[in-house]
């Protein structure tokens, strides 16, 4: 992803300003308070709405609305990408009639939640879409508040702060269940492989029975053919007796 400008209007100490990014790095320097890092949390915003950010921090104090544009590629093609906050009597939400995705010269309409959807999938991030979760890629591996930084340098925590930040959790626990799947599939053989040791015992047993039943068949046609000569015996014999008793 590379940015290209951003658009802050009433979001913290910014009245309304407009930042062009150039191409290669871009180094924000000032004193503390003079909103290097509201650009930083206005990029996040845009990107992914407010996640674990308050609403009422970010819109300016005296503001009933504020919004942050940004333009950003990725892999040649240009997003641009709109939200806004509303004040409505003491809270401030984002407003759902004034977010939105332009794609080249198409402009999509989106709330603010699809809008996140639509940037994960873009920016091919395996993470949560809930409006208020917070991406952990970009919190961990583009922008690290000051108060966090502490996880990532702390020796005790910083794998376990890494793992959570790729996702790398997901694919242990995932590796743990597959390895669990194996182990009853492989109990499942054994079983089955001990309940089948004799089979080749059992298929002489079969063998030995189906000749058995051939023979069998054998004499059972032969006694239903000596049944129906006698049939044609007894049959004889009545025709005789009948021809007797009319004489």
């Amino acid at each position: 992803m590379l940015l290209n400008s951003i658009i802050i209007d009433s979001i913290r100490s910014y009245t309304h300003e407009e930042i062009i990014f150039p191409r290669g790095i871009s180094l924000f320097e000032g004193d503390i308070g003079s909103g290097k890092s509201t650009i930083l949390m206005a990029i996040e915003f845009a990107l992914f709405g407010l996640g674990s950010q308050k609403a009422e921090s970010l819109l300016s104090k005296k503001s009933e609305s504020g919004y942050v544009i940004l333009e950003f590629s990725v892999d040649e093609e240009k997003y641009e990408i709109k939200r806004t906050l509303k004040r409505k009597n003491s809270t401030v939400n984002q407003d759902p009639k004034n977010s939105w995705i332009k794609i080249g010269d198409s402009t999509e309409p989106l709330s603010p939640s699809e809008l996140k959807q639509r940037v994960l999938q873009i920016l091919k991030f395996n993470e949560p879409a809930e409006p208020t979760a917070v991406s952990r890629i970009f919190r961990y591996a583009i922008f690290t508040p000051q108060e966090a930084m502490k996880e990532v340098l702390d020796s005790k925590n910083r794998l376990v702060t890494i793992r959570r930040a790729f996702g790398i959790e997901d694919y242990s626990i995932a590796e743990a269940n597959a390895r669990e799947i194996v182990n009853e599939i492989r109990l499942s053989m054994a079983v089955l492989q001990q309940k089948f040791s004799n089979i080749s015992e059992l298929e002489s047993q079969i063998n030995e029975s189906e000749k058995l039943i051939v023979l069998i068949n054998s004499d059972i046609a032969k006694l239903q053919e000596k049944k129906r000569e006698f049939e044609r015996m007894e049959n004889a014999k009545s025709v005789e007796l009948k021809e007797l008793q009319t004489k």
